[in-house]
């Protein structure tokens, strides 16, 4: 959308961060704090689940303190292409390797995974999130309320319990929250996934 009508290399890097960040946060549930003070030492390409199976997992630090984030999404291979927030993690990389290199800034693993051009971190999105949905005509949802940046921690938690088949002790330990607030805030998901059965 945007960033191919970026004016300049800055105003595209940072759409393309913004796009990053709406991915990653739609599929790990994280809070914005929590996303903007990540650094590359705090991924994890090679978490395995009980049964043995791959996933990128974060080890976020934020108001309920340290926890590890399993994010949604496949590591290429021979399906296809990576998804998901594994996709739009290896983006970031590249797109990070590149500009300091360009730039003239080193990257090891305390830098910060969202930064500008100059390897500064980025600490927030909604200038450009604001501006994306005004001119996607989506500042609002379907109840009239504004959307923001913490809508999608919303989505997630709506679409992991609509399509995800995951407990809510799971999905509150992965959002660093509790059952009674998923309960409150996204009890409409579970009505209509109770509605479809």
């Amino acid at each position: 959308w945007r960033i191919q009508k970026a004016g300049n290399m800055r105003v595209a890097h940072d759409r393309a961060n913004l796009h990053n960040f709406l991915v990653i946060t739609a599929n790990s549930g994280c809070r914005v704090g929590e996303l903007t003070g990540l650094c590359w030492k705090d991924i994890d390409w090679d978490f395995r689940d009980s049964e043995g199976q791959r996933h990128l997992a974060l080890s976020v630090e934020g108001k309920t303190g340290k926890r590890r984030v399993i994010c949604q999404g496949q590591f290429a291979g021979e399906d296809g292409g990576a998804t998901g927030a594994v996709k739009q993690i290896e983006d970031l990389r590249s797109r990070q390797f590149a500009c300091s290199e360009r730039n003239g800034w080193q990257i090891d693993d305390d830098t910060f995974v969202f930064t500008n051009t100059s390897g500064e971190r980025v600490r927030d999105f909604k200038k450009g999130f604001n501006a994306l949905i005004e001119a996607s005509s989506l500042e609002h949802d379907e109840d009239g309320l504004k959307r923001t940046l913490y809508s999608l921690r919303a989505t997630y938690a709506s679409f992991r319990i609509r399509y995800g088949e995951v407990s809510l002790w799971d999905l509150k330990d992965n959002m660093g929250t509790s059952v009674e607030m998923i309960q409150r805030h996204y009890g409409r998901a579970r009505e209509e996934e109770r509605a479809a059965r």
